[in-house]
């Protein structure tokens, strides 16, 4: 199912979802210097509640307006993305897309997120049928219905958000994925 891969970003789930993430052919916006949030750079831990797996999210500044993801479960690389943000009606949005050898990409996946004072970082993903077809392959469309729903959650993945963070789950070895 694609969705474990999606989510392996931010996003590598490993459990069975109802609901999928909107997969738009276009970008809402390109790369733009000056976008970067530095509160997104760092190790983040997300525990699945039907397991007791734990996956990392590395999130690393690939240049001056992208991000580079790597994500682990059990220590492996599950999954590879270049992430990216744009404004939209004054709230972030990330560009997502998955890194795959022979791809010629193509495929984004789009969610809002936020950072708590707490610090965790909350992910929500335009749901699947949330797009209408008029706006899936114009960009400028797109744009304008994300801006025009903003405030509604019908334009959210019915999984809902995607809670990670930064302090490594109980259980789990000193460095994470990494060896020292």
């Amino acid at each position: 199912m694609k969705r474990v891969r999606i989510v392996a970003v931010l996003l590598s789930m490993s459990f069975v979802l109802t609901g999928c993430p909107y997969e738009s052919k276009i970008p809402i916006g390109e790369p733009g210097a000056g976008s970067m949030d530095a509160r997104l750079t760092g190790i983040w831990f997300w525990n699945d509640p039907t397991s007791d797996g734990v996956t990392e999210f590395h999130i690393l500044r690939f240049n001056a307006s992208e991000y580079y993801v790597e994500t682990l479960e059990d220590f492996e690389v599950t999954g590879r993305f270049r992430m990216y943000i744009v404004d939209v009606g004054g709230e972030p949005f990330l560009n997502i897309e998955e890194l795959v050898e022979g791809d010629d990409g193509g495929s984004w996946m789009l969610a809002r997120y936020s950072v708590s004072e707490a610090g965790e970082l909350s992910i929500r993903f335009v749901g699947e049928g949330a797009v209408p077809e008029s706006a899936a392959s114009d960009r400028q469309a797109l744009i304008d219905f994300l801006a025009e729903n903003l405030g509604s959650e019908t334009l959210d993945d019915p999984d809902g958000p995607f809670i990670l963070y930064r302090s490594m789950p109980e259980g789990m070895p000193e460095g994470g994925g990494f060896e020292q």
